[in-house]
């Protein structure tokens, strides 16, 4: 009766809490490849970036919360999460911005031409 109740809380403390950390890290990496292929190919194309902007905030409300009950097993289900989906929103960023930088220096470019008879439509 004894050895049940120890190896029932071991795996209620431990086993448990850490296949949820596995879990939810598997569950922060979700949109990896195909963040690394956008930036890879230079462009978003039909991804979304704003669930990313929300999966930072949560993540930043977990650790908080990790904080405030001193626990370390959420603490590191969601430590990873945050540093993903802060790469994941600097690169929607960077890619965004390099689109529409893109474009407008294109049409500059365009224009100046244009303007100095350079080219013709």
């Amino acid at each position: 009766m004894m050895f049940s109740m120890i190896t029932t809380q071991f795996v209620l403390n431990y086993v448990v809490p850490s296949i949820a950390v596995v879990m939810c890290n598997l569950l922060f990496l979700a949109p990896f490849k195909a963040v690394k292929d956008a930036v890879k190919q230079g462009h978003l194309g039909d991804l979304n970036p704003t669930p990313w902007a929300f999966m930072l905030g949560n993540a930043v409300g977990w650790i908080a919360y990790s904080f405030y009950v001193k626990n370390l097993f959420v603490l590191m289900s969601v430590l990873p999460g945050f540093f993903l989906s802060f790469w994941f929103n600097v690169c929607a960023v960077k890619l965004q911005y390099q689109d529409r930088t893109g474009r407008k220096m294109k049409d500059t470019i365009v224009s100046y031409l244009h303007q100095k008879r350079i080219i013709q439509f």
